[in-house]
């Protein structure tokens, strides 16, 4: 910012001036900044002008952050890994899993609106797929944390994409109701396809049993 006193009337209010204002991310720096220029267009009889303009600038900027807000609620963000403590021991490891936050707490997304679609209060993660020659039906193995040990149920394919049949793995020790249901479905099916080249697919024999 070059010395006030080079500023008029008319420089005072152009563009250049408040993009460079909001052009600082120090807070403070920026305050002072604001303070300087507002006295000076004071003294130029133009500080209903700079207000007006500085207060647009504001709101346009709170706009743009909303704006972005929700469009990151809207469109799921690859980069996002759940965030699980899986025992070195264990063959599978924490995945992307878009929208979802996912830690040891539990599993959420946020609607456009900002409020929470809780899937889980575990972590959970699909970790293995079993595909049988003869027929091509597919499970699929769910590895769970309950009562701070890890467990792996397997499962068909069509449990995990239907609400009403995914409540049937709660007598296994799945946290899952006809409340959150729908949401852990999505959960899982977004992990998975997000995830589709890292989750093994294994093949198996109905004629010997699922292996």
């Amino acid at each position: 910012m070059k010395p006030l006193k080079e500023y008029d009337a008319k420089t005072i209010l152009k563009e250049n001036i408040f993009e460079e204002i909001f052009a600082e991310d120090d807070l403070i720096a920026r305050s002072y900044m604001i303070a300087d220029l507002s006295l000076r267009s004071k003294e130029l009889n133009v500080k209903g002008q700079f207000d007006m303009i500085l207060k647009a600038h504001e709101k346009a900027i709170r706009e743009e952050k909303k704006e972005e807000k929700r469009t990151q609620m809207a469109h799921p963000s690859s980069g996002r890994v759940t965030e699980f403590n899986i025992p070195l021991e264990k063959p599978y490891t924490n995945m992307e899993c878009g929208s979802w936050f996912a830690s040891e707490t539990g599993i959420y997304s946020l609607n456009v609106m900002g409020m929470e679609q809780r899937a889980s209060r575990q972590p959970i993660l699909p970790v293995d797929r079993l595909e049988n020659v003869e027929t091509g039906e597919e499970q699929i193995v769910l590895a769970f944390k309950r009562n701070y040990r890890w467990k792996e149920i397997t499962v068909g394919k069509e449990v995990i994409a239907s609400a009403s049949k995914i409540v049937a793995l709660a007598k296994y020790g799945l946290s899952v109701t006809s409340e959150n249901a729908k949401y852990l479905v999505k959960y899982l099916n977004d992990v998975e396809a997000l995830n589709n080249d890292e989750i093994p697919i294994r093949q198996s024999s109905s004629k010997l049993g699922w292996h």
